[in-house]
């Protein structure tokens, strides 16, 4: 059974004319995919991730070599788990061990091509494979962009119900939180400002969404595209504090109290 997951487009806000190829670089432990806009970082050792800006918007020079997502040391901030027939005991983190000396999990292999950068990694009869490319054709929408999918087959002879989540850790710049603006869904009906814990389910989960450095003075900014077919989208969208989320591999209740772009919130940390 095989499984396409369609799973995160992220990217700075930009004018773009026409793009060239990629580069591949690689450096001791990680493998770099680049072009002229953006930047994409992948471990070899867990297939954890980095997105960053190289220009940026053209006409903004403050967002050039920006970073946009959290690029903890081991690459594991920004992490994608499985959940398994909706059993809290079958929940995996992509890229980790399982079993006795991780004896029920592979380890990641990463290999890139002039495309993009892929990894494979499996867990008991869970074969994944986590795949980011740049969107470089100049006829698309989300032109410049890194999108993410996961292609999922099940090895073993019984039918499985499988859900991912997806976690991006948010770092703008030297920020590492966003504020959050989601069109309303009708053109012209303006957007839902984000900056505390939420959970969207349904036909509230938007196609879109921005993230911003600053609610009113943004120096960087950047947006993110859930699925380009309406009717794809995740079931579920939760924004939350990194701390909180990060701590589960699931299921999450977000605290609606918690504000994560304020630094005197619970965690004494402003993180989303």
């Amino acid at each position: 059974m095989m499984k396409r997951i369609i799973a995160l487009i992220l990217s700075v806000m930009m004018i773009l004319t026409l793009l060239p190829a990629p580069v591949l670089a690689q450096e001791t432990g990680t493998v770099t995919v680049e072009n002229e806009y953006i930047r994409v970082t992948v471990s070899r050792e867990n297939g954890g991730y980095t997105i960053s800006t190289k220009k940026g918007d053209i006409l903004k020079k403050t967002d050039d070599n920006m970073t946009l997502t959290h690029r903890g040391e081991n690459f594991d901030t920004s992490f994608t788990s499985f959940q398994i027939d909706g059993d809290s005991r079958k929940e995996y983190v992509f890229g980790n061990d399982y079993g006795i000396l991780g004896m029920a999990s592979s380890p990641v292999v990463t290999v890139s091509d002039s495309a993009g950068i892929t990894s494979t990694w499996s867990v008991n009869d869970l074969e994944v494979t986590q795949r980011i490319e740049l969107v470089n054709s100049d006829s698309s929408e989300q032109l410049g962009t890194a999108i993410i999918s996961y292609t999922v087959k099940n090895r073993s002879s019984k039918s499985m119900a499988l859900k991912s989540r997806v976690l991006v850790d948010t770092q703008l710049g030297e920020k590492d939180f966003g504020y959050y603006e989601l069109t309303k869904g009708i053109l012209g009906a303006g957007y839902n400002f984000i900056d505390r814990e939420t959970t969207l389910s349904g036909a509230e989960v938007p196609a879109d969404y921005f993230v911003k450095d600053s609610a009113y003075q943004p120096k960087v900014a950047a947006f993110g595209v859930n699925s380009v077919i309406a009717d794809d989208r995740p079931y579920q969208m939760t924004f939350a504090h990194w701390a909180n989320i990060a701590a589960t591999k699931f299921d999450y209740t977000p605290d609606e109290n918690l504000t994560f772009t304020n630094e005197f919130n619970a965690h004494r940390t402003a993180d989303s």
